[in-house]
């Protein structure tokens, strides 16, 4: 699947927003999410950590431009 800027710029407003019933849409059921050794498996403990992280860190996504291929 392609995504287009239209698609980019809907994840930037969920992801701002917190709106996470709307930022799973753009993943699978079982997608799994790694940074530093820390590990998410599935959107519910993807909206879990999310709702968890962010209620301690302020974390915006800036749209700078999109650049396809």
């Amino acid at each position: 699947m392609r995504f287009t800027e239209q698609d980019y710029l809907a994840y930037v407003a969920a992801f701002n927003a917190r709106d996470y019933k709307t930022l799973e849409t753009f993943f699978a059921d079982d997608f799994a999410l790694e940074n530093a050794g820390f590990k998410v498996q599935g959107k519910a403990a993807f909206r879990e950590f999310y709702a968890f992280f962010h209620d301690y860190i302020r974390e915006t996504v800036l749209f700078r431009g999109f650049y396809p291929g």
